[in-house]
């Protein structure tokens, strides 16, 4: 969507359109505004973007890969890391960094 700068163009987005900075977010508790991407990896996902075909409700765009994603879980392991992940889906709702992390404990 924005291959030169997809990262400045979310964050820029959820600051002018959504009215949601990272610094407000994390102090009044919330969920940050924009994260990592499961399927690019690039830190330009608006899981509360608006759209013309999502409406009513937000719809979860990346900015790099132009990807909308319906089934968005956050990690269990306690990361921060989002997955999409159906609810028909039998995965571990763990990112593979957590999965590991348990698994070296063993």
């Amino acid at each position: 969507m924005w291959p030169d700068n997809p990262e400045p163009s979310a964050v820029n987005y959820a600051w002018i359109i959504l009215g949601q900075d990272e610094h407000s977010v994390f102090q009044d508790g919330g969920d940050p505004p924009v994260v990592d991407c499961p399927e690019c990896g690039v830190c330009a996902l608006v899981p509360d973007a608006v759209t013309a075909a999502g409406q009513p409700g937000a719809t979860p765009l990346c900015f790099s890969c132009g990807t909308v994603f319906k089934h968005l879980i956050d990690c269990e392991g306690g990361c921060g890391s989002v997955l999409d992940i159906g609810p028909d889906d039998d995965s571990i709702p763990m990112c593979s960094d957590c999965i590991d992390i348990r698994y070296a404990r063993f």
